[in-house]
């Protein structure tokens, strides 16, 4: 996956964990909420790109090194925040009633923590895609 992308994936990580953990962002950092009330309109569109993208990064990353060569993690963490914040979307398809329900609550009662999770990753990822970076150039 290429440098590009994985800045891309980082910052929508990063928006789309601030919007799904936007009461404990609230709490840590008040003035951030016109910053949250600006972005989470995008909120679906967000959790669109980074299901997108995290499937994208993880069939790329099979067989690859996780930690060094390619993001499996972070995709796999990509595709989470993604479902949470796409939530309203997904119910669109055609699932039963009970595994919709299901699904429903399991996101909606993880939905902070997935969303803390998300921001620490995209940080990461964005601080290594940085480093991978500079390797390349220098």
């Amino acid at each position: 996956m290429s440098i590009a992308l994985l800045y891309i994936l980082s910052i929508d990580m990063i928006l789309g964990g601030m919007i799904a953990a936007s009461s404990f962002v609230l709490e840590q950092i008040p003035s951030a909420s016109k910053f949250i009330d600006t972005v989470k309109p995008y909120a679906m569109i967000l959790g669109v790109i980074s299901l997108a993208l995290g499937f994208i990064a993880l069939f790329l990353g099979l067989g690859q090194n996780a930690m060094t060569d390619h993001p499996t993690g972070t995709a796999i963490v990509a595709m989470c925040i993604g479902a949470v914040l796409a939530r309203d979307l997904l119910k669109q398809f055609k699932m039963s009633e009970k595994q919709l329900t299901k699904w429903t609550n399991l996101l909606a009662g993880s939905q902070i923590i997935v969303g803390i999770i998300a921001i620490a990753v995209g940080v990461v990822r964005m601080i290594l895609s940085a480093g991978s970076f500079l390797e390349k150039i220098l």
